[in-house]
């Protein structure tokens, strides 16, 4: 038996033959998947919305009975610093202008108190009770030029004027000439009668759940439908409502129901 012996590769094909081989492993290399080419698991973040809890709103309703009055930043209440009789009153609807003479009473302690003035101009000694006799008459509301009269005739006159502290309307009036007028009384109230807003007096509980700007409705017997009104102010007992319509016809002294929803939680 004979044994052919293997032919070798002439130097022509063997660089050929070696690239064949290594290409082939390269490609044996990139086929083999890796450890990453198998599949990393990971993990996707899970959103979730928490909502936080939020507590219950519960609608409440104020009702409170009340009077519709006018304007106190407008109004003046004028009294007598002692009393006296009444000699010339005013009528309700005069128009009057802040520091004129409203009315006049004849008071008996102004004659006392002219008749020490006139007893120190007679009896002069020192400028100081002069002077005392006459301040105590300015108080009680008599002019310079009548205490100046007083002083020149040294006859009291027993006048006192009411004075109109305000611009407004004679809107009450407590004199009637002849009567006795009280000291320290309200006589007569002057006021812009187109401004009128309702107090009412509330527990602080109540005032707490209110606030400045709130809207309310005023119901008045015989109306069908309610007056708008809001929250003025608030002040450490009373709260004010203000109609939405300054000039909204309703009169001083009327009772009115006045209704205002708001939430609480």
């Amino acid at each position: 038996m004979s044994i052919t012996p293997l032919k070798k590769h002439s130097g022509q094909h063997g660089p050929l033959i070696a690239l064949a081989v290594i290409a082939g492993a390269a490609a044996l290399v990139i086929k083999t998947p890796t450890h990453k080419a198998l599949g990393t698991l990971r993990a996707r973040p899970v959103v979730v919305e928490v909502k936080p809890v939020e507590p219950p709103v519960v609608k409440t309703q104020l009702v409170v009975e009340a009077t519709v009055g006018y304007a106190e930043d407008a109004t003046a209440h004028v009294m007598a610093p002692v009393g006296g009789f009444v000699i010339a009153a005013p009528r309700i609807g005069r128009t009057v202008k802040r520091g004129t003479p409203l009315a006049t009473i004849y008071s008996a302690d102004v004659v006392v108190a002219e008749r020490e003035l006139i007893a120190q101009v007679q009896h002069f000694t020192t400028q100081e009770p002069l002077n005392a006799a006459r301040l105590k008459l300015m108080r009680m509301g008599v002019p310079k030029e009548w205490i100046a009269r007083v002083e020149q005739t040294g006859v009291p006159q027993g006048k006192l004027p009411l004075w109109a502290w305000v611009d407004g309307t004679v809107v009450t009036n407590q004199l009637v000439p002849g009567l006795f007028a009280e000291a320290m009384t309200e006589l007569v109230t002057i006021t812009d009668p187109t401004r009128r807003w309702i107090l009412v007096e509330l527990d602080e509980s109540d005032r707490a759940r209110l606030a400045v700007g709130m809207s309310a409705r005023v119901y008045i017997d015989g109306r069908d439908k309610p007056v708008p009104a809001t929250i003025g102010r608030i002040s450490p007992r009373y709260v004010r409502f203000e109609f939405a319509n300054p000039k909204a016809a309703i009169k001083a002294g009327t009772p009115v129901r006045v209704e205002l929803d708001f939430t609480s939680s």
